[in-house]
């Protein structure tokens, strides 16, 4: 694919041509923002965070990115809660300068631990998605700060998954 805006501001009405780009935009920054190999994502060595187990190479907006392995790199302590019978997405993502940040989806109600029902946030551009954690609540609630990312709990549940390449969960036709 080629840069978007030499293609579009070739069609006779400009008008047209910004449309076409409004909506080829978020399929152009996936493609521009994505991890080449799993960044093994696990609990950090501080159990509230997540760390990368692996260096990750990607793309963030189209600029070459490398993240060396990192411990506590994610550190979700917003206060986030995840309540018990309901299920959310925790989603991780680096940005070109090789900063950690993250988005909650909203809590769904679900009868079952997995992606049932789960919303995930919108994707923020240029950053690239390394993975995300489905957190359900199990006998007691799940909450930011507090909870470890341990999968073998019957308190609450976490399921630790890493993407590899164009992810967006958000996308529908």
């Amino acid at each position: 694919m080629q840069n978007l805006l030499p293609l579009t501001s070739s069609i006779a009405d400009p008008r047209d041509g910004a449309l076409i780009r409004d909506a080829l935009k978020g399929v152009y920054d996936r493609m521009s923002s994505q991890s080449f190999v799993s960044g093994a994502l696990a609990q950090g060595g501080t159990a509230t965070k997540m760390k990368t187990a692996a260096i990750i190479h990607g793309l963030c907006g189209g600029t070459p990115t490398t993240k060396p392995v990192t411990d506590n790199f994610w550190d979700p302590t917003a206060g986030y809660v995840v309540n018990i019978g309901k299920t959310a997405v925790l989603c991780l993502y680096i940005d070109s300068a090789g900063a950690a940040s993250f988005a909650f989806g909203p809590e769904a109600t679900t009868s079952t631990v997995g992606l049932g029902g789960v919303k995930f946030p919108p994707l923020p551009e240029k950053k690239m998605m390394v993975g995300f954690v489905i957190l359900s609540g199990g006998v007691t609630a799940w909450t930011a700060g507090t909870s470890t990312f341990t999968t073998s709990t019957t308190d609450y549940y976490c399921t630790i998954v890493n993407t590899v390449g164009m992810f967006d969960p958000t996308a529908t036709i």
